[in-house]
This record gives C-alpha cells, sequence and structure tokens, in this order.
C-alpha cells in the first residue's frame, strides 16, 4: 500500500500511520473507508471535526490514529509512468 489515493498522489499528499510516518496497511485502509462511510452519514460528523480539530484531523482518521500529510518534493510516485495513461 502506498497510502495514495490517485487523487491524494496528484495533489501531493498521502495518509501515514500517526505514530509511525508510515503508509496503513490494507487492513486500516479498509478500517479508514468504513468509518467515513458512517460517520459522514451521521451529520457529516466525521468532516465537520476536522473544522475544529488542531490537526485538521477527521473523527475517523483520529479514531485509528492515521493523518494525512504532504509528500515532500520528489516523493510522489507517478500515476502513469512517462506521464501518459497509455
Amino acid at each position: 500500500m502506498t497510502g495514495q489515493t490517485p487523487g491524494k498522489r496528484m495533489q501531493g499528499l498521502m495518509v501515514v500511520n500517526a505514530s509511525t510516518g508510515q503508509p496503513p496497511g490494507g487492513s486500516m485502509g479498509i478500517a479508514r473507508w468504513l468509518l467515513d462511510a458512517v460517520l459522514s452519514n451521521i451529520c457529516l460528523i466525521g468532516y465537520i471535526w476536522a473544522l475544529f480539530d488542531s490537526r485538521n484531523q477527521t473523527l475517523y482518521d483520529k479514531i485509528i490514529s492515521l493523518e494525512v500529510v504532504q509528500v515532500p518534493s520528489g516523493g510522489i510516485t507517478p500515476i502513469f509512468p512517462g506521464g501518459k495513461p497509455f
């Protein structure tokens, strides 16, 4: 796992474990997705939480100790090798 969706990769962001700084494994990614689905459907509380959090973490990222960080320049894995999809 790289900790990046195509959208995060294009923005230069990635999800990492808050304590180790390493990308989360597959089970953590699935847990994040499930918590996002549940908490975002309850009055958007998962996203509203980030507006008031000092580290701008969503509630589901806090629960499973993940954070979204900026990738150091030059550290972005290209979506398509060579920059062309085909």
